[in-house]
């Protein structure tokens, strides 16, 4: 349901908040997905895609104001090994990302 019928909002110490009156309607829109199991699952992969986005938005945010790995880690209990790569994300520029991704894939088609 969240993404697509609640709405939270995360406050600047890391606190989701949940509309009273979206949380008011969730019993009979759970009653609606439970009949709609396929529905349900394809919707709950849409709000696992927007939760990833909105932690990588977070995390981008904290590499700009200057936040160490440890901060990081605490802050999002995220593994070092995936801030790191996110890291890298972060300072490799989008032309030069898209080249990269491009001679792995030629690599992988050559079978290297």
């Amino acid at each position: 349901m969240e993404g697509r019928y609640l709405h939270p909002r995360q406050t600047a110490a890391g606190v989701w908040l949940f509309d009273p009156e979206e949380l008011a309607q969730v019993p009979q829109r759970a009653s609606k997905e439970e009949a709609e199991p396929e529905a349900a699952r394809a919707a709950s992969k849409r709000r696992q895609r927007v939760r990833e986005g909105h932690l990588v938005a977070g995390i981008f945010q904290m590499f700009e104001a200057g936040e160490s790995l440890p901060q990081i880690v605490i802050a999002t209990r995220q593994q070092p090994e995936r801030v790191r790569h996110l890291y890298r994300e972060w300072v490799t520029s989008l032309n030069e990302g898209e080249r990269q991704t491009r001679e792995r894939e030629r690599r992988e088609q050559r079978g290297f």
